[in-house]
């Protein structure tokens, strides 16, 4: 579908581009849990990553204006990782 993360890893905040509007994006670790979640119609999102967030790796899952359903991963770094 061509949507980019980046930079991955991560260090407090990431980009993700698309050439399809996204309405959603979630973010939820390694056990399925909700993390963050962005409700805006656009092409391009910078997400910050919550300040006590740990390191590890993420699911981000985005969700079209057609309806598809997009999940990609994302590692997260902390400073001295």
């Amino acid at each position: 579908m061509g949507i980019r993360i980046y930079p991955n890893p991560a260090h407090g905040v990431f980009q993700i581009e698309s050439p399809i509007a996204i309405e959603k994006v979630t973010l939820f670790d390694a056990s399925g849990k909700m993390v963050l979640e962005k409700i805006e119609k656009a092409t391009h999102f910078s997400i910050q990553l919550p300040v006590n967030i740990a390191g590890g790796l993420y699911f981000v899952q985005m969700q079209t204006e057609e309806g598809a359903v997009v999940s990609k991963k994302v590692l997260v770094r902390r400073v001295g990782e």
